[in-house]
């Protein structure tokens, strides 16, 4: 069972406005109030959007595909849209190899501490103490910065969203996989290292084995993740942000 739902608050001031979106073999269009998908949104999407919202036009307003942010924190929280980590700051994954937390699953491991890096993105950061992990606000702000970071460590990529989808492939597996993969792809034959669809994404040093904890090769997972956040999950928050 899927939690209540409740109005966003875009949902409540935008409902007037109106998304053209194309249906059918006709090629005809059903206008759809913007805000939420017929289905709704789930309590914790529709407290989180307008702090995602808020926080993408304070640190980086000119982003394009907005609506994909809210596509990672599903991905990153929600193991179905009725469980109770779907959206929450409190979500939480606990392996041998990493504890992450929150709406942006911000990880540490005994080679990495992302908490520590997320202290150093923003003056306003620099204070979050780690008994105050579960701050929404910061979880995703830390989330908003790091992919502007990576974003803009990739200028020579092809389309927009081609370097988003490279962009979100550094943000599950790291700006070095994605350096790596590009140059495993440039010793391919017919492989574009600008190109992530049908080009990087098939090419990777990481592994393919499943890992313990996981159910999947960290190779799998993230392939899967830049899919499921550019093609899968994006079209459910169109209606908060619009269609990009």
């Amino acid at each position: 069972m899927v939690d209540a739902v409740v109005p966003s608050a875009c949902y409540q001031k935008c409902a007037a406005a109106l998304v053209a979106v194309s249906v059918g073999m006709s090629g005809g269009l059903v206008d759809i109030p913007r805000g939420a998908p017929p289905q709704g949104y789930i309590a914790n999407e529709a407290k989180y959007l307008p702090v995602l919202e808020a926080e993408l036009k304070k640190h980086w307003p000119e982003v394009p595909r907005k609506a994909s942010f809210g596509a990672l924190i599903q991905q990153e929280t929600c193991p179905s849209l009725g469980s109770k980590k779907c959206w929450s700051p409190y979500a939480e994954l606990k392996t041998s190899r990493e504890y992450g937390f929150g709406l942006g699953q911000l990880t540490v491991t005994s080679k990495f501490d992302n908490f520590k890096v997320a202290k150093n993105l923003d003056q306003s950061l620099k204070g979050w103490e780690w008994k105050n992990r579960y701050n929404a606000d910061y979880q995703i702000r830390t989330m908003v910065l790091m992919n502007k970071g990576n974003y803009n460590k990739l200028k020579s990529v092809g389309s927009e969203k081609e370097r988003m989808a490279f962009m979100f492939a550094a943000y599950n597996g790291g700006l070095g996989g994605v350096l790596s993969d590009r140059a495993v792809c440039r010793g391919a034959a017919n492989c574009n290292q600008n190109i992530w669809f049908g080009h990087v994404e098939h090419h990777s040093k990481k592994s393919k084995t499943p890992a313990p904890g996981y159910g999947k090769s960290f190779f799998q997972v993230n392939r899967e993740y830049v899919q499921n956040v550019i093609n899968v999950r994006k079209p459910r928050y169109d209606y908060y942000f619009g269609v990009e």
